[in-house]
């Protein structure tokens, strides 16, 4: 029925907007990062300073480990974004066939209720349709 369909795509559209936020909060944490990377560029340089004074072998592995675990974390990250990415294009394309869909089934219901109600009520149906759609 047409009320099972709006409740689904009012639903659908919540899911959306939820995914949505998502993305948002995937992109603050990207800035957060940016942010980290930009200050170990600046520890990097410090490191670099103190290397050529006199640094032990321990602090650079130390070092070394931590970039390689920000890098594989940053990876994490990259992958779980384009996934996220490439299902809400899934979504959308579903939310575009719906609206597709429901835009000829709304045509054939006011083609129906047009020949049921000759010159009737079909046309106040047909105005309050309209207006709800647009």
């Amino acid at each position: 029925t047409i009320h099972q369909l709006n409740d689904a795509v009012v639903s659908l559209q919540s899911k959306v907007n939820g995914m949505e936020r998502g993305v948002w909060e995937g992109m603050d944490i990207v800035q957060g990062m940016e942010g980290l990377i930009t200050g170990l560029k600046g520890q990097m340089g410090n490191l670099e300073h103190q290397i050529q004074e006199k640094v032990s072998s321990d602090q650079v592995q130390a070092l070394c480990e931590t970039v390689v675990s920000v890098k594989s974390k940053l990876s994490t990250m990259d992958h779980a974004m384009r996934t996220g990415a490439e299902r809400i294009d899934e979504v959308e394309g579903t939310v575009s066939n719906m609206g597709t869909q429901f835009a000829v089934f709304r045509q054939v219901l006011l083609e129906k209720m047009g020949n049921q109600h000759a010159g009737g009520s079909g046309g106040m149906l047909a105005l309050q349709l309209d207006r709800d759609c647009d």
